[in-house]
């Protein structure tokens, strides 16, 4: 089982590094958004979209610094369909923009699991909201959590070639799929470091019928009476 890595030295304190800049970024770019909220007579709708891209990509460096070792005291048992289910619901109006649907089936057998909530949401998101945008317009994208401690996000979109998974799992690396999409490169690899320091981990399969199956797996506790 995959366990949180310690030894990478260089590793950590430029991610300690990227934590402090993101830190600085993120009084400003408020500044910023409050100037912003009283400007009159000026579309600023564009500028707006940019801040918040911006903002998510200063989110997700900062998850960096915290994603491979979490302290117990900041873990908190719950059911794993809760992880899933919360980012569905946040996610609907963004499905809603392109006609597609979000179906969440739980198949968990009330599975428990201790985790950061906050960390491991962020990478439930950045794994559906990657299969909401890169999946064509009416489709469905299923989530279907498992008692293993698996969940399952399925799309219709152009799926990924083997080498080319392994190769997201870098940081600011996109796929052949992504050109002219929005994005920084940061998610699926937020989301590994996330899994794999609760001890789980991240994975793909292609789907038959065209598109991809991104699994998350978190370890299970026990399970509910």
């Amino acid at each position: 089982m995959a366990q949180p890595l310690d030894t990478d030295k260089p590793r950590a304190a430029a991610l300690d590094w990227n934590a402090i800049v993101a830190h600085q970024l993120k009084t400003p770019l408020a500044a910023l958004n409050a100037r912003l909220a009283g400007a009159e007579a000026v579309d600023t709708r564009p500028l707006r979209s940019d801040i918040a891209r911006l903002s998510r990509l200063i989110d997700q460096i900062q998850l960096l610094g915290r994603a491979r070792a979490v302290p117990d005291d900041e873990r908190t048992r719950m059911p794993l369909t809760d992880l899933p289910r919360a980012v569905c619901a946040e996610l609907a109006p963004l499905a809603a923009q392109k006609e597609q649907i979000i179906s969440l089936r739980d198949l968990s057998a009330k599975a428990v699991c201790t985790v950061h909530p906050d960390l491991v949401i962020n990478a439930f998101q950045n794994v559906i909201e990657n299969a909401l945008k890169y999946a064509p317009a009416r489709s469905h994208v299923d989530v279907v959590v498992l008692a293993s401690g698996a969940t399952l996000v399925m799309d219709r979109g152009p799926g990924l070639h083997p080498d080319e998974w392994a190769r997201l799992q870098k940081p600011f690396t996109r796929g052949t799929a992504a050109e002219g999409a929005k994005g920084s490169g940061l998610g699926l690899f937020v989301a590994h470091d996330v899994l794999r320091g609760h001890g789980g981990g991240l994975f793909h399969l292609t789907r038959r019928g065209g598109g991809s199956v991104v699994g998350l797996h978190l370890p299970v506790l026990r399970r509910e009476a």
